[in-house]
């Protein structure tokens, strides 16, 4: 094992060392050995392009033999708290039906929302490892779905119960901000999150941050603040966070750039200034892996969605750290070629935006993916 893990460290500093002239091939199961031998927190973060049904395809695989091999204990997703909240009450309850009804729309969903159910049918929600880090969509949805979780907790205590009937109040009210400051209070004034459960300390720190930006909708430049405080609350509070992490690319970026007129400090980059401030006492990784997409009709909605509105230009095997931002790689690199309905093996580029990229080449955006 030991002889293993120097192989593993040699190979990895050679990647360091070819990142700044031209990328290097790496097998996934190459980057799976390196993940499996990591002891401390980490964070393995895929930045993509929405609704490919390729997307899920991927994710898929490396969550099952990452999850199977017990190199990861967490899975987090893009969505509100509240909604994977839902998710896992609904496979608490091995509701299928409601779940595939509800992604019927989505294939890309759809065969996602398959694979966590085929993986956590019946298992209560305290033991399924998934949460939600992205802003509070809709605080009526938020309280609704608080209000069905609290009701299936068997805490008998007076504070809870307490607790329970002010999330139970804020759920029927219209206006909930008084309800927010309320709860708030309640658990700061007698230290309840001790004898809360994670979920519920979850919860509650997604109001505190709701709160704390205002209590209006959120803006798209404030959704990586809040997906930063939710992700660094549960590096707090989940032991040995091993996690990992679905985002759109933007998100991914691991330097600031600009969105319009507004300076933007992306998930990425404000995750790497928080391992930086862990150290030495408690390391924390941050790996990236990039999806660059190309497809073989350039003439549907799909292609000209992404021609126009995402991409400088459309070329082959255009790498995605170079789009859309001030932060963007202008060099040229050299792109394997891979068959139609493929992806590619990783390539470690090691820049501001990812450490490796994996190309998908599909026919459109429903197109599957031949691991073959």
């Amino acid at each position: 094992m030991l002889i293993k893990h120097m192989i593993l460290i040699v190979l990895i500093g050679l990647f360091h060392t070819k990142a700044q002239s031209e990328p290097t091939v790496v097998k996934d199961s190459l980057l799976w050995d390196k993940i499996s031998a990591i002891r401390h927190p980490f964070l393995l973060m895929f930045g993509e392009e929405h609704d490919f049904v390729s997307n899920s395809q991927v994710e898929i695989r490396w969550t099952d033999y990452l999850l199977d091999h017990k190199c990861i204990n967490t899975i987090l997703l893009e969505y509100d708290p509240s909604y994977v909240l839902w998710l896992k009450m609904t496979l608490q309850n091995g509701d299928s039906a409601l779940l595939f009804n509800l992604s019927k729309q989505n294939k890309a969903l759809q065969l996602y929302w398959k694979f966590l159910f085929k993986k956590y049918n019946g298992v209560p929600v305290e033991k399924i490892p998934i949460y939600g880090i992205d802003v509070i969509d809709n605080m009526d949805y938020f309280f609704s779905r608080w209000d069905k979780y609290a009701e299936l907790l068997n805490n008998k205590s007076q504070e809870f119960q307490m607790l329970k009937k002010m999330i139970h109040d804020g759920s029927v009210k219209k206006r909930k901000n008084k309800s927010i400051e309320k709860i708030i209070a309640y658990v700061q004034s007698i230290d309840m999150n001790k004898n809360l459960s994670i979920e519920m300390r979850y919860l509650i720190n997604g109001l505190k941050t709701y709160r704390s930006l205002g209590k209006k909708r959120i803006r798209l430049e404030e959704r990586d603040t809040f997906m930063y405080e939710n992700y660094t609350h549960l590096h707090r509070n989940v032991p040995n966070l091993q996690a990992i992490l679905f985002v759109g690319k933007l998100h991914m970026a691991k330097t600031t750039f600009k969105l319009g007129k507004d300076k933007v400090s992306p998930l990425g980059a404000m995750i790497m200034n928080y391992n930086k401030s862990l150290l030495p006492q408690t390391p924390n990784e941050l790996i990236t892996i990039l999806f660059s997409y190309e497809m073989k009709v350039q003439n549907t909605n799909e292609s000209k969605y992404i021609k126009e509105n995402r991409y400088d230009a459309v070329r082959r095997f255009q790498l995605s750290y170079k789009m859309p931002c001030e932060y963007i790689q202008k060099e040229d690199i050299e792109l394997p070629e891979i068959p139609i309905n493929s992806i590619s093996d990783l390539m470690f580029v090691h820049n501001q935006c990812t450490d490796y990229v994996m190309l998908i080449y599909v026919e459109d955006m429903r197109s599957r993916i031949d691991f073959n």
